[in-house]
């Protein structure tokens, strides 16, 4: 809300005016009249003023939101230049990702074997020849799955009219359900033009540990259908990391207290080269936010000069000002207009040659983003009027301005006498319409 109408300078004149007239009257008299209702006509030169001014610092208001926010992604006590990112020199055999605040480090991590889960493939059979044909026999058929120390026991049944396919897709139900730490799959394929069925069986994890062993109890479901012809079998990964020799279940691999997590993907000729370090790319596209979002404000600024309080420029001004240099040296230049711009090469550049400068630029206590990120929360906290320049909240100046055309709608169309004390007397008569 903006001030009461006495700060119009009007009030010295409203008073005497409004204490002479009502005074004059008397009860009767101030009876016969019926209060003025203020109304804006659609359409009017007023409300089409009045609605610029609350677009423009709406739109103003929103803005620095949106800039706070960016910059808070920059350079607020969690930024992005907390986040960490691995980089395995484009290798094939190593990748890997890291949480924040990873300590930045170099790895040479070598790769002997990788872990594998053991498979299990069994024989093609013609997908619509009969059970009985394919060597299922009928009834109820069970086998046991062991592994990790745990044995789960599997029943099928078998029908005379079942094809091949499907005995062998009752036989991957059977074990799916089973929740022995296998999948099961029937794999079709087609040779000849002769549809072909036949089971696979994958150990859900790697290494060792996680072999299996499946075997008939009653029947001979697995040894008819070769369930148990093992294809690849289970192994650990065997790897070093500076030097030191590390077995493992699994193909994932834990560094710096679990915060840097690498995959092992190939055996390596030699070490990789490992870094965890600044995560340049989401640095960048937050640099880049930052900037569009600084322009987009600063052309609000300059596109509605008049309109809005000149602190607002001056405060963006003053920190373009203090970091012009720096942000140069990073590849940031000010053009006209107070705009940004992003040199993409010089700023990659900056980033690897000097990530810890670029931090410090845009995101320490003296920094361009954490500075502008002060300046717009402080903004966007305060009241959307205090925006607005004085000349538009208290109509001085030469401009038309709303107060003074709300006061001439209600020169002509109220009792000034009767209606001042009413509005006046509090001070809302501006404020009632903003």
């Amino acid at each position: 809300m903006v001030g009461p109408v006495n700060s119009v300078g009007l009030s010295r004149y409203i008073g005497a005016y409004r204490t002479s007239l009502v005074s004059s009257l008397t009860s009767p008299a101030a009876s016969a009249y019926t209060p003025f209702v203020p109304s804006v006509t659609p359409g009017s030169t007023l409300l089409a003023n009045r609605n610029r001014y609350l677009s423009t610092v709406q739109t103003a208001r929103d803005q620095f939101v949106d800039l706070a926010k960016q910059a808070k992604d920059l350079a607020g006590s969690e930024n992005v230049f907390d986040r960490r990112s691995v980089d395995a020199g484009g290798s094939a055999a190593v990748a890997g990702t890291a949480a924040k605040h990873a300590a930045f480090a170099a790895y040479n991590v070598g790769v002997s074997q990788v872990a594998k889960a053991q498979e299990n493939t069994g024989s093609a059979f013609t997908a619509t020849a009969l059970s009985g044909d394919a060597g299922f026999a009928a009834g109820t058929n069970k086998f046991t799955i062991t592994g990790n120390g745990v044995s789960r026991s599997v029943a099928v049944d078998v029908s005379a009219g079942d094809t091949a396919k499907t005995v062998l897709q009752k036989m991957a139900d059977a074990i799916n359900n089973a929740a022995a730490g296998v999948t099961a799959q029937v794999v079709n394929t087609t040779s000849g033009g002769v549809a072909k069925s036949q089971l696979k069986l994958t150990g859900q994890k790697t290494g060792t540990d996680n072999a299996f062993t499946i075997t008939d109890t009653v029947g001979s479901l697995v040894s008819a259908s070769d369930a148990d012809n093992q294809t690849t079998t289970a192994q650990n990964a065997q790897y070093t990391v500076n030097g030191a020799a590390f077995t493992s279940q699994s193909n994932e691999v834990k560094l710096d207290a679990g915060k840097v997590n690498l995959t092992l993907k190939a055996t390596t000729v030699g070490d990789v080269a490992v870094k965890v370090g600044y995560d340049n790319g989401a640095i960048t596209d937050e640099i880049n936010g930052f900037v569009k979002s600084f322009n987009s404000t600063s052309n609000v600024l300059q596109k509605n000069a008049s309109l809005l309080s000149s602190t607002l420029s001056r405060g963006m001004d003053r920190y373009v000002s203090d970091s012009r240099n720096e942000l140069k040296d990073m590849g940031i230049t000010v053009t006209s207009g107070n705009q940004l711009k992003v040199d993409a090469d010089k700023l990659k550049s900056a980033l690897a040659d000097n990530p810890n400068r670029v931090e410090e630029t845009m995101a320490g206590y003296s920094g361009f983003a954490y500075k502008v990120g002060q300046f717009a929360q402080g903004v966007s906290s305060t009241s959307p009027s205090s925006l607005a320049a004085p000349a538009v909240r208290y109509g001085g100046g030469s401009m038309n301005s709303l107060t003074r055309q709300q006061l001439g709608m209600y020169m002509q169309n109220a009792n000034l006498g009767l209606f001042m004390p009413q509005m006046f007397g509090t001070g809302s008569f501006y404020d009632s319409y903003i």
